[in-house]
């Protein structure tokens, strides 16, 4: 069995009440929303960048997103949520891969703003800023808000 890793920040809701403490793992953590949430939680589907996810290379992602997903997502992070992480959209047969705890309040940036380095927090160290860029974002103008989740998995 893996174990994941623990989170140690205070939580309460009026759905539920949970109290994270450094002995409950995101394993249990995330039992429990299941049991609470059923499958109706929020998701992030990986299918262009599964592999690098699935080797840990992956701590981030940008996603081209309505601007209401930003705030379900931040609404997550702000109370210590963990998402689903699926291999491809659940309308195509997508099935759950793992776990995802947000480490940091997503944001949007432009694409223009992408710093150096983050294709590798974004699972591809071996692309340029530039190379990366032109392989998810060619098709987007270099202003386009992106929405930016910076993340821990942890596979099934």
């Amino acid at each position: 069995m893996r174990h994941f890793n623990t989170i140690t920040t205070g939580f309460q809701s009026s759905q539920c009440n949970y109290t994270f403490t450094p002995t409950r793992s995101l394993e249990e953590i995330a039992k429990e929303q299941k049991e609470i949430y059923g499958n109706n939680g929020l998701l992030l589907s990986f299918g262009w960048t599964k592999d690098r996810l699935l080797s840990g290379q992956k701590t981030q992602t940008r996603r081209d997103w309505s601007p209401n997903r930003l705030p379900l997502f931040q609404q997550y992070y702000t109370q210590k949520r963990v998402l689903r992480a699926i291999d491809k959209q659940m309308s195509y047969g997508g099935k759950q891969i793992g776990w995802i705890q947000l480490t940091e309040k997503p944001y949007y940036q432009a694409i223009a703003d992408f710093p150096d380095g983050d294709q590798i927090k974004e699972g591809y160290p071996e692309l340029s800023k530039e190379e990366f860029i032109n392989k998810f974002f060619s098709k987007l103008e270099i202003t386009t808000q992106l929405v930016v989740i910076n993340f821990k998995f942890v596979s099934l």
